[in-house]
């Protein structure tokens, strides 16, 4: 059932997304998603009744997509679509792994959330420090697939 809902929230962000393919991004939308964000958090944490939480999390998926318009439009649709597909197979493979073997997933929290602190640091660090590398491959990449295949296995499944 988690699939659905988060199908359906892809859905509805992808139509906020083209919607707003040929706006520009501005501080006004940023800043409205934000707040339109946090109150369909709101009312789908504090609603029992599933309309309500389901209009609660279009408040979500749809402001997001909003904001990711002008900038997904900024690049070609292979690109596009090459992304896609490679964050689908992620997400496929990390689902099926958390839900093969999701007790032996429990020691992994500590030390994957602890090496995602590390990578978002490093990147805050790096650009100020004038040593640049490649920091967006398998360095920061591995910790943050590790931490999404935890949390799948512990806390969706």
């Amino acid at each position: 059932m988690i699939c659905v809902w988060t199908a359906f929230g892809i859905g509805l962000s992808a139509v906020g997304s083209y919607l707003s393919r040929d706006m520009k991004l501005s501080w006004p939308l940023l800043i409205g998603v934000l707040i339109v964000g946090f109150a369909g958090i709101y009312v789908a944490a504090s609603s029992e009744n599933p309309l309500l939480s389901l209009i609660g999390y279009s408040m979500v998926a749809i402001p997001f997509g909003f904001m990711l318009g002008p900038v997904v439009a900024l690049y070609t649709t292979v690109s596009v679509m090459k992304v896609f597909v490679i964050t689908s197979a992620v997400v496929v493979v990390l689902g099926f792994i958390g839900a093969v073997i999701p007790d032996s997933l429990d020691s992994w929290g500590g030390p994957l959330m602890g090496l995602l602190l590390c990578s978002i640091i490093g990147y805050l660090i790096v650009p100020f420090s004038g040593f640049f590398w490649d920091s967006d491959r398998y360095g920061t990449q591995c910790p943050r697939l590790g931490y999404s295949t935890y949390v799948w296995g512990d806390h969706y499944l």
